[in-house]
């Protein structure tokens, strides 16, 4: 993965579950949320504030499959605890 990109799980007030962050070059350009499921994964895209972002392409959709990986793999994770009773 190119080493200007970042992802990051964080909490987020507006969502029940993790959020996951991708940064490029230190500033977040997307957010994935799982809140309406595996299968209806969102992405919201943050425009850029004070320059353009460019970079492969392939770089970003590797990033976009990471971050949707670890997205599916805490959603997993919430309807286990949540069978098992565990609430956050």
């Amino acid at each position: 993965m190119n080493k200007q990109f970042t992802i990051e799980m964080c909490g987020d007030v507006n969502f029940e579950g993790m959020v996951i962050d991708i940064s490029y070059n230190r500033e977040t350009i997307a957010s994935i949320n799982y809140e309406k499921g595996i299968d209806r994964i969102e992405i919201e895209v943050f425009p850029a504030q004070n320059e353009k972002f460019i970079f492969p392409i392939d770089d970003f959709v590797r990033v976009l499959e990471k971050a949707r990986t670890l997205a599916v793999k805490c959603a997993k994770e919430d309807i286990e605890n949540r069978k098992k009773g565990i609430e956050y």
